[in-house]
Formats: structure tokens, C-alpha cells, sequence
């Protein structure tokens, strides 16, 4: 499979030499995109502010007879460094016949009552080559930020160390990750705000000895006060996607130690 640069250089120069770009010429045509072996960095943006939509949600926007035949990965926009959600999903497909069937198939679809509306990523023909090689830069920018989330939280889940050791190098973030083991780590994966700063991480871990953890430690940390409050985020890791359910479900909204101050706030990965 090529690289994300390695494609956007071919149409790109393409496009330079042809002034032509294959793309979408309406909600009900095929996007016909201009990597005709497909990519599985071609997809579909979808715009929301609701952080808790998951898989199966787009998978139930297909006719029943489709869901089993259309693959996608499926990954949320997350900020590179601090995994927090972005207000955006993306879904990836294995080749452009499978984007444009569920593009198609899904035009009339709703996620809790609301209409969706994908936005295809990568060029089209209602566009002049020039604006067309902004969108694949713009597209590569978004790949970009998505390998270098895949680092951060692939490096936070192996150790504390490997995390903020890896936030310093100069390693080449376009390096490929595979979705299923970033869905497997997110699901893994909890965020938790407002726990107090000066609590060491193996001590949350014997607070909390009932759950799984693999690890936790301090993403973010403000030691000014503000108001009455310290603010803080953390990071933690199990070992079990189970766990990590439970732990939020039990937990968020919570007070730690009764202390009105630390009213814990979790987002599960």
C-alpha cells in the first residue's frame, strides 16, 4: 500500500499535467477518486459535537442487507497530544467502491433523530485543480495529525516514559499505524479530569485497585489556582476494555474523596 505522500504526489502531478481531477459530481453520483486502487486513507468526515456516538451508530445508517458487506475503520478526531475529542468522526474504507455505496446508501440516514451529512475528503470535479491540490494538502495535513494521535497513544498505553519521551523526538510522524490497534488501545483507554495534582500516579492505582489498570499518569496539570479548583487531566491504561467501561460508568461525575472540588469528568477512548 502506498504511503498517504506517495499517493497525493501522484495526483497531485497528475492533476499538473491534465488539469483534470476525477472527484464527486453530486450527493447520488460516484466519487470517483483519482487513487483508482483505493486507499484506506480516502474516507468520510462527519461533523458532531456528540462525543459518545460509536461504530455500530454508522453501521445502522446502512440497510440491514449492506452491514456485514461494507467494512470501514472508524476513528473520532482526537487533539494529537491530549486524546480530547475534536467534534469530528472519520470513517476509512478498504476501496472507493465501498465509500461510494455507503456515501449513497446512507444520504436519508439520522443518528439520534439528527440528519447526517458526510463530507467526502479529497478532491472533486466541482472544484479548479489549483483549490483541489489545497484539499489534498489540507488532506494530508488531517492524516498527518491522525498518525501522530496514533503515536502519542500508542507510546501513553505502553508506558508514562515512552509518552512524553516520544513528544520530544523528531520521528516522522506519517509513519502508517494500524487502526485496529488504535480501536483496541481506545477502547483501553480512559481520560479523566480534575483529579487532585498532588495525588502520585501508583497511589490513584491502589485507590482504584479494584479495576484493572495498567497504568495512569498526568497529562495536563495547572498548579494556579483557579477559583477554589486545581485543574488537571490524566491518562489511564487497562488491561481490559472492560474494565475501562466500568470505570467510567461508575466514576464520572463523581467526587473524589467527597471533595467538591475534584468532580471527576471521564471520557472513555
Amino acid at each position: 500500500m502506498k504511503s498517504s505522500k506517495k499517493v497525493i504526489a501522484d495526483i497531485v502531478n497528475r492533476t499538473t499535467k491534465s488539469g483534470i481531477i476525477a472527484g464527486n459530481k453530486g450527493r447520488h453520483k460516484d466519487i470517483n477518486w483519482s487513487s483508482n486502487n483505493g486507499h484506506d486513507s480516502l474516507g468520510l468526515r462527519y461533523k458532531c459535537y456528540n462525543p459518545s456516538l460509536i461504530k455500530q451508530d454508522f453501521i445502522d445508517l446502512l440497510p440491514p442487507d449492506k452491514r456485514s458487506s461494507i467494512e470501514f475503520n472508524f476513528l473520532k478526531k482526537r487533539d494529537p497530544k491530549y486524546f480530547q475529542f475534536n467534534d469530528t468522526y472519520y470513517l476509512f474504507f478498504k476501496n472507493h467502491i465501498d465509500l461510494n455505496t455507503y456515501y449513497n446508501d446512507t444520504a436519508m440516514g439520522k443518528i439520534n433523530k439528527m440528519r447526517v451529512h458526510f463530507f467526502p475528503m479529497g478532491p472533486d470535479t466541482s472544484s479548479s485543480p489549483h483549490n483541489n491540490v489545497k484539499k489534498l494538502m489540507e488532506f494530508e495535513k488531517i492524516h498527518n495529525l491522525l498518525n501522530k494521535y496514533s503515536k502519542n497513544l500508542y507510546n501513553a498505553f505502553e508506558s508514562k516514559e515512552k509518552y512524553f519521551d516520544g513528544l520530544e523526538d523528531n520521528l516522522d510522524v506519517t509513519t502508517e499505524y494500524d487502526m485496529k490497534t488504535i480501536n483496541e488501545i481506545e477502547s483501553k483507554s480512559v481520560l479523566v479530569w480534575n483529579l487532585p495534582i498532588t495525588t502520585g500516579d501508583e497511589h490513584l492505582k491502589n485507590i482504584f485497585w479494584f479495576y484493572d489498570i495498567k497504568h495512569c499518569f498526568k497529562l495536563f496539570w495547572n498548579d494556579k489556582n483557579l477559583g477554589s479548583k486545581l485543574s488537571s487531566l490524566h491518562y489511564f491504561a487497562f488491561n481490559n476494555p472492560i474494565d475501562a467501561e466500568k470505570f467510567k460508568n461508575n466514576f464520572h461525575g463523581t467526587f473524589f474523596n467527597d471533595d467538591i472540588n475534584h468532580k471527576m469528568l471521564i471520557d472513555k477512548l
